[in-house]
């Protein structure tokens, strides 16, 4: 059975659509989510594609992933393919390493990640919250380049 495709023009895009590069419009144009947004009634993180977390002491994160999650090529989203999209915003992005200050991230199992910080970090689900640190498919499930994210 052939799936269907969604081609969509964005006049203002002056970037690929890759969520390092352009994560802003990736983001508002429904391309990309993260792991916590800001609740639109008073800014704070609440889960997107994660169910929760909680911060275990002050450099470690345990953070829960929803389940049965496909993204835009058909590939499930699971923990090993979030740690390797945050270490792929981590690798490509200066500001983004700075800002959330991952040591490693670890995977509990097939819906759980770990994460531990370089140093105390208590607004780091405020910080994944940034448009820039979406989450992505960064290996595309056939030849063809997976936006955003999959063509590094």
């Amino acid at each position: 059975m052939e799936r269907p495709t969604l081609s969509a023009g964005v006049i203002w895009l002056s970037t690929p659509l890759d969520q390092v590069e352009s994560g802003r419009v990736a983001n508002q144009s429904g391309l990309s989510e993260n792991l916590f947004r800001r609740s639109a009634s008073d800014l704070s993180p609440e889960p997107w594609l994660a169910t929760g977390a909680v911060q275990i002491d002050p450099l470690t994160w345990k953070i829960w992933l929803r389940t049965g999650v496909t993204v835009h090529n058909g590939a499930v989203m699971d923990a090993q393919a979030v740690k390797a999209s945050l270490e792929r915003v981590i690798r490509l992005s200066p500001a983004s390493a700075d800002s959330l200050a991952i040591d490693s991230i670890s995977v509990k199992d097939e819906q759980t990640i770990v994460l531990i910080t370089l140093e105390p970090r208590p607004t780091l689900l405020r910080r994944s919250s940034r448009q820039c640190v979406c989450c992505a498919t960064p290996k595309p499930r056939n030849s063809t380049p997976s936006l955003p994210g999959g063509s590094r």
